[in-house]
């Protein structure tokens, strides 16, 4: 019986306890419809809010999304989740391990055949190649996989087919174009498809046309090849005759059940098959999710980048959650006998709690659903607005919405945990007679006013000193310039594609190349450098002064022209000259930078000094240079040694200074270059142009900070205004005392202002603060990956920015303070 008891029990408990789940959604139920009758019935605040949050929501999420989609995912147009990119390590030296990267095309053969965790494995190699046969300008290509095309689907081509196995297999002359390509060079050409055009001189058939924007598109890809033609087409060294050579980048799609870490694991075990091919070999393999992220020589830049965009988005939010909480503590504040009567009829302060708060969730959900029309066309501007060259398709995934919902939640807690704690804080028995408390300057709910007005004030003015401080640092890197001439000066990129090939005597080359410069009708001067200024770092040294200690400089190999070419002036001594021979065994004159005798010989005159390196050769000072800017504009680059150039020592990219139309000279100097080395990849470009395109994407960045940083103070000062109307709607009885008293309009506006005056303050010097600590983190993090320079006294930044807040919050105040000037004082104290 006992034991029938105790079931009886247990059912009865399990009955009770569903019971209590169905009350619980049902009280759940009526709160919604409560809330949402709430909504109609305060519509133009409702509306207010919700524009608010859909505002910050909504910029918030779609940066995010527009970061997911350039950083955190991979470029392709489907199924990014499935997608992996394989980099190898080979390493030969245990003493100096690789780093990873591309892969062999025999190790890529076998992770083909062998691999079961994956499918569509491809693979690819990015190279240029001059449409025409004597094109002046190159463009991007792909020496691709004949299976490229099912990694990066199309549902189908914009004209013809896509490349086939056969093409591969033996190579066929074919070739896939851009509608980009297609377009611009063909005139979008319907019968294009079938015709024979020309690359690199070698004729080719045209076999379709893919769409554009299409994410196959890679690193602005014009064309696709099969890899196998590029003994044809004589576009760099026959890699297919030394499959040991990396030069493949391989991508894939996982197989359903396996992840990653399977991945890696598996071809870790077929890549130490592979070095039993070579024993003197080590590979070790990588296997990322093809993002930017964690691209192994973008991550520490990314991961920069991505930290800064994140922390900017949280302190909008933040903003938005102020904002939102002033909003609502009017609302609050006007429901006060609303809320007594609940708690005289018995209602619990736990449900008046849960009531209220899932009318401010309602309100964050109506706000993130209205912030997906940010989170869909947002995106889209940034990227082309951003990226330079071919953009690729930007839609919201599961990580996006995921940071959108929570968020929206995040906010909906955080704005409505003040309003429902507020709104509780009521004397029953007065609220209920009609009475109403008045809070001056010293009650509870003015320091939580303070703390919304100075949090609102501190957040913004991070932003935008953070805006200006980027925006000082560009200006800074471009304002100077670096300490040359760049305007009237080429930097030809020159790349041999076959680095066996080579000339007998590269004296003789130079030489040629000089005079055939020289001849080309606006160029003034040829000189010549192993490392091109902006374009190039310069290679290291550790040279030592006679009783100093050892130090690591930069050294350039220059020609004696290179100081006249750049305008670089010489400070004192000689410049280079053609009987300076090239360091080795002797005696080597060489010119060092300003930088090098502040850092090495400070209190010593230079001229004469000698230095040896660490091969034991010996560098005589003969002249001091002015310093440069060329790696971060506005800062001194390193000490710097110019050493004699060895023209018989291999191939220097010529320097080229010239008067009249840079397009009409980079034209012709092109063609000349083309002549004297056709199998070269050339590129002339003016150094500032170079500059331009180095500086483009932080630029870009910058100003998306100042845009975030401007429409967090927006919402900051439409913040305080809300804040401050709000505490001056619950002092309209003192008010109308002062004025009937004889409280001058001046008066009045001074107490106003002297009462939101401190917490103004409090937030200027707390975003000052965090300011300021930001910049020193942020300063040392740069020192590791430096690309621009952060001045910690930046005196506009840190000075004029800070003026700018105080004044638009003062004129926050300035609205509500004239409005309490207008309070009739007859109607004031018969307010409630």
């Amino acid at each position: 019986m006992s034991d029938l008891l105790y079931s009886g029990e247990a059912i009865m408990d399990s009955f009770l306890q569903k019971l209590r789940g169905l009350r619980l959604i049902d009280d759940l139920h009526n709160d919604i419809r409560f809330a949402f009758r709430s909504v109609r019935k305060h519509a133009l605040l409702s509306t207010t809010v919700v524009v608010t949050l859909a505002l910050g929501l909504g910029v918030s999420s779609a940066v995010f999304d527009f970061v997911d989609a350039t950083a955190l995912r991979a470029r392709v147009d489907k199924d990014p989740d499935s997608f992996v990119r394989v980099y190898t390590t080979y390493t030969t030296d245990p003493a100096h391990p690789g780093q990873p990267g591309k892969t062999t095309l025999e190790d890529y053969r076998a992770f083909r055949e062998h691999a079961k965790s994956l499918r569509d494995l491809v693979a690819w190699r990015r190279v240029t190649a001059p449409l025409g046969r004597n094109e002046s300008s190159e463009m991007w290509v792909l020496l691709v996989t004949c299976d490229f095309f099912q990694l990066y689907p199309l549902e189908q081509p914009r004209l013809g087919r896509l490349l086939l196995d056969e093409d591969c297999l033996p190579p066929k002359p074919v070739v896939v174009l851009s509608e980009t390509l297609w377009r611009d060079r063909f005139a979008a050409d319907p019968g294009v498809v079938g015709k024979v055009v020309l690359f690199n001189g070698r004729p080719v058939t045209v076999v379709g046309i893919t769409p554009s924007p299409f994410a196959g598109q890679i690193m602005s890809a014009e064309a696709w090849f099969p890899y196998t033609l590029e003994p044809y087409l004589k576009l760099g060294p026959d890699l297919l005759k030394t499959p040991d050579t990396p030069f493949l980048t391989v991508e894939g799609r996982l197989r359903p059940g396996f992840s990653r870490a399977n991945s890696a694991s598996e071809l870790s075990v077929l890549a130490r098959e592979q070095d039993r091919l070579h024993p003197s070999r080590t590979s070790a393999i990588t296997v990322t999710n093809g993002s930017m992220l964690e691209e192994p020589e973008w991550h520490s830049p990314v991961s920069l980048v991505v930290g800064l965009t994140m922390g900017v988005l949280m302190f909008v939010v933040l903003i938005v959650c102020a904002n939102v909480t002033a909003l609502l503590l009017s609302r609050g504040d006007a429901r006060r006998q609303e809320v007594a009567i609940r708690l005289a009829l018995g209602a619990t302060r736990p449900v008046l709690v849960r009531m209220l708060f899932t009318e401010t969730l309602v309100l964050a959900s109506l706000a993130g659903v209205a912030s997906l029309f940010l989170v869909y066309k947002l995106p889209g501007i940034l990227m082309n607005w951003l990226i330079t060259g071919p953009v690729w398709p930007v839609y919201p995934d599961w990580r996006v919405f995921a940071y959108l919902a929570a968020i929206t939640l995040f906010v909906g807690a955080l704005a409505g945990l003040a309003p429902a704690t507020e709104s509780l804080r009521v004397n029953v028995a007065d609220t209920l007679k009609g009475k109403r408390k008045l809070l001056g300057g010293n009650g509870k709910g003015s320091s939580f006013r303070d703390v919304l007005i100075a949090g609102q004030v501190a957040a913004s003015l991070f932003l935008l000193v953070g805006a200006g401080l980027f925006l000082r640092a560009h200006h800074q890197m471009t304002a100077g310039g670096p300490g040359y001439e760049t305007r009237q000066v080429l930097i030809p990129s020159l790349f041999l594609r076959d680095p066996h090939a080579f000339p007998k005597s590269w004296r003789a080359f130079h030489s040629t190349l000089t005079q055939q410069l020289q001849a080309v009708p606006g160029v003034q001067s040829v000189a010549y450098a192993s490392a091109q200024p902006s374009y190039d770092e310069p290679g290291t040294e550790n040279v030592q002064l006679a009783g100093k200690a050892i130090r690591q400089v930069h050294i350039n190999e220059v020609s004696p022209e290179f100081f006249v070419t750049l305008d670089i002036p010489i400070l004192r001594g000689r410049g280079l000259e053609e009987t300076d021979s090239a360091c080795g065994g002797t005696v080597c004159h060489v010119v060092v930078s300003e930088e090098f005798v502040k850092e090495v010989m400070p209190s010593e005159d230079p001229l004469g000094k000698t230095l040896r390196t660490s091969k034991g050769a010996l560098l005589e000072v003969v002249g001091v240079a002015r310093d440069t800017s060329s790696s971060l504009h506005g800062h001194a680059d390193s000490p710097l040694i110019y050493a004699p150039w060895a023209p018989d020592a291999g191939l220097y990219a010529p320097i080229v200074r010239f008067s009249g139309d840079a397009a009409v000279v980079w034209r012709a100097v092109a063609v000349v270059l083309r002549e004297n080395y056709p199998g070269a990849y050339v590129e002339v470009r003016t150094i500032q142009s170079w500059i331009d395109s180095s500086l483009n994407g932080v630029w870009h960045l910058e100003v998306l900070t100042a845009i975030l940083g401007g429409v967090a103070l927006t919402l900051a000062i439409i913040g305080i205004y809300g804040v401050i109307s709000f505490a001056i709607s619950r002092r309209t009885q003192e008010i109308g005392v002062r004025i009937t008293l004889g409280a001058r309009d001046s008066d009045i506006y001074g107490t106003v202002i002297k009462s939101n005056v401190r917490p103004i303050i409090a937030g200027m010097i707390a975003g000052e603060s965090l300011a300021l600590t930001g910049q020193w983190i942020l300063s040392r993090v740069l020192e590791r990956n430096p690309f621009m320079p952060l001045r910690s006294n930046d005196p506009v930044a840190f000075t004029v920015v800070p003026i700018l807040v105080a004044a638009a919050a003062l004129v926050a105040c300035y609205v509500p303070a004239r409005r309490a000037m207008r309070v009739d004082p007859m109607v004031a104290l018969r307010y409630e």
